[in-house]
């Protein structure tokens, strides 16, 4: 039930939709909705980079919320990196 309610929120992908090519970042609302109400392991499967981005987001609410330091700015950084790094070599293995 709740599945259904986090798809009729999803927004399509302006890149698809009006240029009929994916973006780089196609599939993460999907990834992210699977992940929290399915099977994380499918989510991964179905979209690797979910992973980095959700280490990303708990390191940069981390960094924003509690240890505003300069330690945890660069993991903040760091795991921002990994999470484009794995964005753009997703995309690439996907399309070429």
């Amino acid at each position: 039930m709740s599945s259904l309610l986090l798809s009729s929120w999803m927004m399509p992908c302006p890149s698809k939709k009006w240029l009929g090519i994916e973006c780089p970042g196609c599939g993460t609302q999907r990834a992210l909705e699977m992940f929290f109400t399915q099977s994380p392991l499918d989510a991964i499967a179905f979209y690797p980079p979910v992973l980095p981005l959700l280490f990303f987001l708990g390191s940069a609410g981390v960094n924003l919320f509690f240890a505003k330091s300069n330690r945890s700015a660069k993991i903040t950084l760091i795991m921002g990196v990994i999470y484009m790094a794995s964005l753009i070599t997703n995309f690439i293995l996907r399309h070429f």
